[in-house]
């Protein structure tokens, strides 16, 4: 028989909306007067050490965000040079990388791509080449590589993209996605991007419709899931398993299973 404990381990300082819970699986046989304590610390360890890492990217949005608001234009050489001496492998765990996403508004799809290789960016192409309501494209991520493939996505064609960048453009807080597949991960795993809003001032209590009108883009990042989540783990992972779902219960869609890292590292 398995019994479960639900910890709730929301980002307080992110969005209000995106409520990750980490659900913790164990059998009812390490579950006793001896072990709960170890079993209760090594749950408020992982609740650190994943605020720890939220943290941290949050401050490398931050960061970049100064980078633009210090800049009269940052071109994809300069952004290129700038992520480079952040040194995101070693310092930003499940980061991807770090790009710009601008809300290009009335722009033409045509106009904005002539920009973009006017300043350098000669591949730069827009895609889906489609219109739509709100054109809300990738304009520089790196380090880019494999992560070229992202540069030029219109996020507002994804619901999940979409609804995450409103939520940051319209209240000024860094949001997490729900999850979703990255165009750069080749497998099914569930993923998700955090997102820093930027504007042309510094507002204070502002409306939607105030902070709409100063609004310059965001700064974002994709995240690995397993890296984030994985790296909870501590030498109590053999005994339990850690599943993180997207929602309030375990309901909501499944972004980390550790029984299944375990099944992989041991083959």
């Amino acid at each position: 028989m398995i019994g479960r404990f639900h910890a709730a381990v929301l980002c307080a300082l992110l969005m209000p909306l995106i409520a990750t819970f980490l659900t913790w699986m164990v059998t009812n046989n390490f579950i006793n007067e001896k072990n709960e304590a170890t079993f209760l610390r090594t749950i408020a360890e992982s609740e650190i050490n994943f605020q720890a890492h939220i943290n941290a990217s949050q401050s490398a949005l931050i960061a970049g965000g100064a980078f633009f608001a210090g800049s009269t234009y940052v071109s994809q050489e300069d952004w290129r040079k700038y992520v480079s001496g952040l040194d995101l492998e070693k310092s930003y765990k499940g980061l991807l990388g770090i790009g710009y996403i601008k809300d290009i508004g009335d722009q033409t799809h045509e106009s904005y791509i002539q920009e973009m290789r006017n300043n350098g960016a000669r591949h730069f192409s827009i895609h889906p080449d489609k219109r739509f309501s709100d054109n809300f494209i990738i304009t520089y991520i790196e380090p880019s590589g494999e992560n070229s493939i992202a540069i030029g996505y219109n996020i507002a064609t994804e619901q999940n993209r979409r609804e995450a960048a409103i939520l940051s453009r319209d209240t000024g807080r860094t949001v997490i996605t729900n999850p979703i597949h990255l165009l750069q991960v080749k497998d099914n795993r569930a993923n998700f991007l955090i997102m820093y809003p930027m504007y042309s001032q510094k507002l204070v209590d502002a409306s939607p419709q105030q902070r709409r009108k100063s609004f310059t883009g965001w700064i974002y990042a994709p995240v690995i899931a397993t890296d984030i989540f994985g790296d909870l783990a501590t030498s109590e992972i053999p005994f339990f398993d850690m599943r993180v779902y997207a929602g309030t219960d375990d309901n909501g869609a499944l972004i980390f299973d550790s029984h299944k890292i375990n099944n992989i590292n041991h083959q």
